[in-house]
């Protein structure tokens, strides 16, 4: 199965390909776990990794879709994922 790679580029001219295995083109795929499940200041450290990451949306829609509201996702950080999981359910 070959993985369909999507592009910052692509956001920004409204041509967006969705990615089913997102997680393994994630910018934090090297990334120590601990170091993005972190709370308060830190978070916005936690948030640099996702600036160049082709799977930002994926990530937050992931996170979002199985009420995920510890860590930064889709650099979101955790209030703000939690707080959108809340507003939906």
């Amino acid at each position: 199965m070959s993985l369909t790679v999507t592009h910052r580029e692509d956001i920004l001219t409204g041509h967006y390909t969705w990615v089913e295995q997102w997680a393994l083109q994630g910018a934090c795929i090297d990334a120590e776990p601990d170091a993005l499940f972190v709370r308060g200041a830190a978070q916005q450290q936690a948030k640099q990794v996702c600036m160049s990451c082709p799977v930002i949306a994926e990530c937050l829609a992931d996170a979002l879709d199985n009420h995920t509201e510890f860590g930064v996702w889709g650099r979101s950080e955790e209030r703000r994922v939690g707080k959108e999981c809340r507003s939906r359910w």
